[in-house]
């Protein structure tokens, strides 16, 4: 190692990224129908199932090489339902007065509810998975649902990219 760690390279950590749902039976070499199943994508393969942290324990029911994947796409299918409502209470009646009716105390709820398929393309067949979504919160956990809602799609984002990334690599 060189003066202040110069000339030492750090090994690059693998991009995972990870995907779960209900599975179906879609493909024909797993047409056994899974209640939960996790892929995993790394830039060397695909997991069909396991858990890389733990192979030992999980190991996957099947590796796949990227020259095996066709492609991949979602479908997006949930809504969002924001209520708001407002009301003047007693307690503001009482402390603010007659200005209570100007600035009645505000609520939201919110719903987000659907179902995201996820489908991975191979060249023997494809994979298809489906996420029930049902997320919903109140004044103080609203802003979470919404939060946890943007993480998922943002997460389905860049495993498309990835995806189309790792293929258009393949292709020159």
């Amino acid at each position: 190692m060189g003066l202040f760690g110069h000339g030492s390279e750090k090994p690059k950590k693998q991009k995972v990224l990870s995907m779960d749902g209900e599975y179906y039976g879609s493909h024909p070499d797993f047409p056994k129908p899974e209640r939960f199943m996790h892929i995993s994508f790394s830039d060397n393969d695909i997991w069909i199932g396991g858990n890389r942290k733990k192979p030992e324990k999980y190991p996957p029911l099947k590796i796949l090489k990227w020259e095996d994947i066709t492609g991949y796409n979602y479908s997006d299918g949930t809504q969002e339902n924001v209520n708001t409502s407002s009301r003047t209470t007693a307690t503001r009646m009482a402390t603010v007065g007659v200005f209570a009716l100007a600035a009645p105390k505000k609520s939201k709820s919110i719903n987000i509810a659907g179902k995201i398929v996820q489908v991975l393309g191979t060249k023997t067949g494809n994979f298809i998975f489906e996420k029930d979504i049902n997320m919903s919160g109140g004044n103080n956990t609203a802003g979470f649902a919404e939060l946890s809602m943007q993480m998922i799609q943002r997460n389905l984002k860049n495993i498309k990219f990835f995806i189309a990334e790792k293929l258009a690599g393949l292709k020159q």
